[in-house]
């Protein structure tokens, strides 16, 4: 993580140091045919600047949300309770706290009357991104060798008994574990959660041991 680190301040580094010399590679741009202010050259620099940065940025992001322990927690009843791994969870909800102060910041700053639309949406991002942070950062999922809850935003957790579950499906494009019970109940479980793999390996042996039952 130290090593992603210092590339993203090493990229950004080399960016800030590309973009306020751009009047000495004039000479360069000028060699191959290209307007130092044209949008070829510019868009040469964003390309450049967006290979230096994204990469290791996104290398970084995962890193963090890797950290922290990758087991749930026992209650006082015996039941394992599963939370987003530490880093993931206050990796996200540090991103909602910056946007949310982004679009606080642009609510506060737009003043003028004819900007009272842009005032709303901005009031209204800050707001989700503030009910998106309270929501990574509670999250919890409770199970045993019955049933499993999950949360539901603004209602009860929901309960489903592991007698019902018919099917286990893992969605790569979404990063997530399906669970299909019967009457075509389903419940989504994202990989983020610490100690999810306990939890889909007790699911696949209960779909195993319920195909067993009805066949017999």
């Amino acid at each position: 993580m130290r090593i992603l680190l210092g590339l993203c301040m090493a990229g950004l580094a080399l960016v800030i140091v590309l973009g306020t010399s751009l009047d000495r590679l004039e000479p360069w741009f000028l060699s191959l045919g290209l307007q130092p202010d044209g949008y070829l050259a510019q868009g040469m620099f964003e390309l450049v600047a967006t290979l230096l940065i994204v990469p290791p940025l996104l290398g970084l992001f995962h890193a963090v949300g890797t950290l922290g322990t990758d087991r749930g927690e026992v209650d006082a009843a015996g039941r394992i309770i599963l939370r987003h791994r530490a880093g993931a969870r206050r990796l996200h909800v540090g991103l909602c706290a910056a946007l949310v102060a982004l679009f606080c910041a642009g609510a506060y700053f737009l003043t003028d009357p004819g900007d009272l639309v842009l005032r709303l949406i901005s009031t209204l991002c800050a707001a989700g991104f503030f009910v998106a942070a309270y929501i990574i950062w509670s999250a919890r999922i409770l199970y045993d060798d019955t049933m499993v809850m999950v949360p539901r935003f603004c209602r009860a957790p929901r309960r489903l008994e592991w007698r019902d579950l018919s099917a286990v499906e893992w969605i790569a494009a979404q990063k997530h574990f399906e669970l299909t019970f019967t009457q075509g109940r389903k419940i989504t479980i994202s990989s983020s959660y610490a100690g999810v793999h306990d939890l889909i390996a007790l699911a696949r042996r209960m779909v195993i041991e319920n195909a067993r039952t009805a066949r017999s």
